[in-house]
């Protein structure tokens, strides 16, 4: 009697088979690891515990600094569409061509954003030039000096310092309390949750 069980189990033992490999149904950033465990990568999230402020005028300062933020970063985000646009438009164009694309484009970003722009307050333009920095990783000084020339750079760098702003202000969010503070109101704001 135990021969026969044997004899089944081992001829059973040819009809099982081991996993069915099943990644023809899967995403395609999901993958089987070791023929059992399944790998998906996530996106990253950023978790931030609740603000605490030592005193009243800490969370009013705070508050301004998010609705300055609010304010600006859109304009950021088209000044970053509108340098890679441009980036892209210039390559390998003759200096000439440069300069005559250059002049168009800013005709049209004044003309379209000047409005804007001129009813930003000091704060929120200091902010702005920020997170210009923050979102082409080029200070605004740099860009003007790059696309309009050494000339206009030095002319509205002198401006800015006239009026105590600095086209040449860089984003540190690890170092700076303030850029962190910037840093946490975007993630907060691209997440959905101001």
């Amino acid at each position: 009697m135990k021969n026969i069980f044997l004899i089944i189990f081992l001829f059973q033992s040819f009809w099982v088979f081991s996993q069915k490999k099943t990644s023809d149904h899967l995403k395609s950033n999901d993958s089987i690891v070791n023929d059992t465990a399944k790998y998906v990568e996530l996106e990253e999230i950023k978790v931030y515990p609740n603000k605490t402020f030592l005193s009243e005028k800490e969370k009013r300062k705070f508050d301004h600094l998010v609705m300055h933020v609010k304010r600006v970063y859109p304009l950021a985000k088209i000044c970053e569409m509108k340098y890679f646009e441009l980036q892209k438009l210039v390559e390998g164009k003759s200096d000439k061509e440069k300069r005559r694309l250059m002049k168009q484009a800013e005709e049209e970003i004044k003309d379209q954003y000047y409005d804007e722009v001129t009813q930003l307050t000091f704060t929120q333009g200091r902010i702005l030039l920020k997170l210009i920095d923050r979102q082409t990783k080029q200070t605004s000084y740099k860009l003007l000096k790059d696309y309009r020339g050494s000339i206009r750079a030095v002319f509205w760098q002198s401006i800015a310092r006239i009026f105590g702003a600095n086209l040449k202000s860089e984003y540190h969010p690890e170092s700076n309390i303030e850029d962190r503070n910037i840093e946490e109101i975007i993630n907060l704001i691209e997440c959905g949750i101001l």
